[in-house]
């Protein structure tokens, strides 16, 4: 059985491998994190639909959010999850209750 490989890694691996080898120690490494939601934005607004504001450290920070996340307008106090490196935050989706 022959693997289709791009760069010498296999092109068919799950997303939960991709991540799983993404979230290791490294400075540079991409880390999945949990922040809680500042103000939102005013709808209507280029930035209610472009950015969040999240809360680190008792600071808050505007952060970039991906198109559909359902981020937008989330009321203070949500958690959210963030993509985070060395150098950018993204926005990626809330948090869903546990049933």
């Amino acid at each position: 059985m022959s693997v289709a490989l791009y760069n010498g890694v296999p092109t068919a691996r799950s997303l939960a491998a991709v991540l799983r080898d993404s979230f290791t120690t490294d400075d540079d490494a991409c880390r999945l994190v949990v922040a809680t939601t500042g103000s939102p934005f005013t709808e209507g607004t280029a930035d209610y639909y472009t950015y969040t504001r999240v809360v680190i450290n008792g600071q808050t920070i505007k952060v970039p959010i991906l198109t559909g996340s359902g981020l937008e307008g989330l009321p203070s106090g949500r958690p959210i999850y963030l993509l985070a490196t060395r150098t950018i935050l993204l926005g990626l989706g809330q948090v869903a209750a546990s049933a």
